[in-house]
């Protein structure tokens, strides 16, 4: 039984072992929603930890990815010293800016990280710092469903290609009521963390919508159950190691495999089958990246999952997400003024 404070305390460790090792790490930080875990909350065996190493470089280096360490999982990451000098950009910044708004740096021996987290904290609730941070994920969202759009079906980018191009802009919109309502972004569980936040604020129908832009309102929790399987499967199958020029290679290993298959269990188990539909194409769009081999089982999953089954859809859905940001902005505001 891993708690948050422990996770917290092996993730300092971790990061202090990497500044010994690599003198141009200066700091690090917690980002995720281990922000938002008091102390004495136990992780559950499909949660990661995300560590953001702060790199004195002109180019951040890729983070190591996800590995185990005394039993807790962490997802290092790494950040270019000079992205948080300008601190009015990182208050903007939705994923940033709860990171020096919660816990104290993991790793601050120059007192750099404290000055962000003194310029940040004090207005992390003000309306117009929320606000902007809502607009920061509505950009990002557009600007790339926008290139979805914008690349149609035309070009050799296979099926696993075009769908991660497009569910990932689309899946950040569930970022909006989040930032608005003060917790922390997260990845695997956002549908879920979203929908609990939209349906306790009486905006339930936008939460429906959300999982009927991803393509699985209705789908069935054996649909999902099965889908699990065929994932499992092909996780077992895959070599490892994973080549690391792949960018998400450590997602992969088998370190990794609990957060796919153990977390999408906790939410069938909750009855959140459909939230768990986005983590699950993802992974198996990257499977089928990496495998390199036929598309069948892939097509097959997808169509099952999001009934997406030909590059035409990868496209209207873009602009259904697109129409749908309309929508999600309207009500991220309105969040921010109930609160």
């Amino acid at each position: 039984m891993t708690t948050a404070g422990s996770a917290r305390r092996t993730a300092a460790r971790h990061a202090a072992g990497a500044a010994a090792a690599d003198p141009r790490v200066t700091g690090a930080f917690l980002t995720g929603s281990v922000l938002a875990a008091a102390d004495g909350d136990v992780l559950g065996p499909g949660s990661d930890v995300d560590v953001v190493l702060v790199v004195d470089a002109a180019r951040a280096p890729r983070g190591p990815g996800k590995s185990r360490v005394d039993g807790v999982l962490l997802d290092v990451s790494c950040l270019r010293a000079a992205d948080l000098a300008d601190v009015a950009a990182v208050r903007r910044t939705h994923w940033l800016a709860p990171s020096f708004a919660g816990p104290e740096p993991l790793l601050d021996p120059a007192g750099a990280l404290a000055r962000v987290r003194a310029a940040v904290a004090p207005t992390f609730a003000d309306p117009p710092d929320v606000l902007a941070r809502c607009e920061d994920v509505l950009r990002r969202s557009r600007s790339r469903l926008d290139a979805v759009i914008g690349a149609g079906t035309a070009g050799g980018a296979s099926t696993a290609e075009q769908v991660l191009s497009w569910v990932f802009p689309a899946s950040l919109l569930t970022q909006v009521p989040l930032v608005a309502a003060l917790e922390p972004p997260t990845v695997r569980r956002r549908y879920a963390a979203a929908g609990a936040v939209l349906r306790r604020r009486g905006h339930a129908d936008l939460a429906e919508r959300l999982l009927d832009d991803l393509g699985c309102a209705d789908v069935g929790a054996g649909s999902v159950r099965e889908a699990l399987a065929v994932v499992r499967g092909a996780l077992q199958r895959v070599r490892t190691p994973v080549p690391r020029e792949f960018a998400f290679a450590a997602d992969l290993e088998p370190d990794a495999h609990p957060v796919v298959l153990e977390g999408t269990a906790g939410l069938l188990a909750a009855g959140l089958h459909r939230e768990a539909v986005f983590w699950l194409v993802v992974t198996a769009a990257r499977l089928q990246q990496v495998s390199g081999g036929p598309e069948r089982w892939f097509r097959d999953l997808l169509a099952e999952l999001t009934g997406i089954g030909a590059p035409a859809d990868v496209v209207a859905r873009a602009r259904r997400a697109l129409r749908t940001a309309e929508r999600v902005e309207r009500v991220g505001a309105a969040l921010v003024r109930q609160r």
